[in-house]
């Protein structure tokens, strides 16, 4: 009969030979040699061997977390691993690498139809982000290769004409997968305080990036860096450059605020408050995201956008200054 493994606790193993090792560590050797004697008999075979090749480590000038170190691999290398608490039973969806684009079939409209609802921006940035990196994100696919997820992905995969795309085909078909993954998506957000760093740190390794980032709705060389893309607020950007005429210092063009998310919706409810036919009609184009990403060709349109958000910012300087000029 074999004998089965006796699991082991690695980390309460580990923290015994920390403790003997922090003990021992600054003691004189004759004391530590007496101590090795001893132990065996009163049942610490164990510590013993631990103080021996700890004896060895510091001779050979190892620093004591080398010798630590030098002790779980030195008497400890054939511990079993731990035997898992549970285990769960869980489905197991096929990866596939390389899977034919013509065999996937796209979502029908209706009930199975995308629940997600996508506007221009978010097609030419998956392409882009497919140009520079490749296609680095699986489709999720039902045991019919239907799509379960990444509807997107395959639209523009068949537009690009990619022969092949990675794959995760499901156990069962479900409706419900796509639920799961948007909805934790809209539960993840942001941390600007991080983002903005990071995207001003990506500028300087890789410059070409800059153009892109644009189009994705990052600006931070428009602004002060610590009113950085979409960390903005039309309060802050009024205080801090139309108050005090910065504009020119920064590379600030008033219609970008319609691209980042948090001014764009400031710019949106001013506008449907302000009541009239011209800037109803700019908060419905807003809400919509109707805008020409690859720039304002239209002289007479640049000037209206631009009009329409300096009369927001210079509304909003207004109150500032008055209430600055009140509590004076």
């Amino acid at each position: 009969m074999t004998d089965v493994p006796v699991p082991v606790n690695r980390v309460k193993r580990l923290s015994e030979v920390q403790g003997t090792v922090l003990v021992s560590w600054g003691q004189s050797e004759g004391p530590i040699r007496e101590t090795i004697r001893e132990l065996p008999s009163r049942g610490y075979a164990d510590r013993a061997r631990t103080l021996e090749v700890m004896l060895d480590c510091w001779h050979a000038g190892l620093t004591r977390e080398e010798a630590v170190a030098h002790i779980i691999l030195t008497l400890f290398a054939d511990d079993p691993e731990p035997e898992p608490i549970v285990f769960p039973v869980l489905p197991r969806p096929e990866y596939v690498a390389e899977f034919p684009v013509s065999w996937i079939k796209p979502r029908n409209l209706g009930f199975s139809g995308d629940v997600s609802i996508h506007d221009d921006r978010a097609y030419k940035g998956l392409e882009a982000s497919i140009k520079r990196y490749g296609f680095t994100e699986a489709i999720v696919l039902n045991p019919d290769y239907s799509v379960a997820d990444g509807q997107m992905r395959y639209e523009v995969a068949t537009m690009m004409g990619i022969a092949a795309v990675p794959v995760t085909i499901l156990t069962e078909f479900s409706d419900g997968y796509v639920l799961y993954v948007n909805q934790l998506h809209r539960w993840s957000r942001w941390d600007f305080s991080i983002t903005d760093m990071k995207i001003l740190t990506i500028q300087v390794h890789e410059p070409d990036l800059g153009a892109e980032l644009r189009e994705l709705g990052w600006f931070v060389n428009d602004v002060p860096t610590h009113l950085t893309a979409p960390s903005l607020t039309l309060e802050a950007v009024a205080e801090q450059i139309v108050m005090s005429e910065r504009a020119k210092i920064y590379e600030f063009k008033a219609i970008d605020l319609l691209f980042i998310e948090p001014t764009r919706w400031e710019l949106i409810h001013f506008w449907e408050a302000a009541r009239t036919d011209e800037y109803s009609a700019l908060a419905l184009r807003a809400r919509d995201n109707h805008w020409d990403l690859g720039g304002y060709k239209n002289v007479a349109t640049q000037e209206v956008l631009e009009a329409a958000v300096m009369d927001v910012l210079n509304f909003i300087a207004f109150n500032l200054k008055r209430a600055k000029a009140e509590k004076e």
